[in-house]
Parts: structure tokens; C-alpha cells; sequence
């Protein structure tokens, strides 16, 4: 419902810049990490501006729909890819 912010854009997080961190866009992937200031995705080079549609959801599909198992999975996920830099 809100687009865009023009003079905190890069600097804050935005409603923008948060669609683009939950979108799947090939283009939106990996980006705007920010939890509050954007600037930090701007210094890391991880901040890109909203120029298409987000088009959000999953790339994959869940295992389960059991809450303890979804959690579980994230966790083995994330453990795997510190130990073994891949998922």
C-alpha cells in the first residue's frame, strides 16, 4: 500500500526496500538485509532499489506442515551450510 519513500530510500529500511528482501525476483535475491538502517546493504553493496514487481513465495516447498519439523529443517539447513558450505 505504500511505495515508495523517496528521501529515506538507502538509508532506512523502507516498505520498498523490505518487499524487495521478501520477493523471489531473480534479480531481488540476496538483497536488502537491512533490519533498520539500509545503509549498511548500500555499503556492503547489497541494497538495490525496487524497479519491478516483488513476486513473493517460496522456491521450494515445505517437507511438513508439523511447526517442530519446519523449524528443524531450517536449523539442519543452516547447519549445513557452515559445516559443509553447501545446503
Amino acid at each position: 500500500m505504500i511505495s515508495k519513500i523517496p528521501l529515506i530510500e538507502g538509508i532506512i529500511n523502507t516498505p520498498s526496500a523490505h518487499r524487495v528482501h521478501h520477493s523471489h525476483n531473480k534479480k531481488y535475491f540476496n538483497k536488502n538485509f537491512a533490519g533498520v538502517f539500509a545503509f549498511w546493504d548500500v555499503i556492503f553493496n547489497t541494497y538495490i532499489p525496487e524497479t519491478e514487481k516483488p513476486v513473493y513465495g517460496l522456491k521450494s516447498g515445505f517437507s511438513s506442515n508439523n511447526p517442530f519439523v519446519l523449524i528443524g529443517r531450517g536449523f539442519r539447513d543452516f547447519w549445513n551450510q557452515i559445516t559443509h558450505h553447501k545446503v
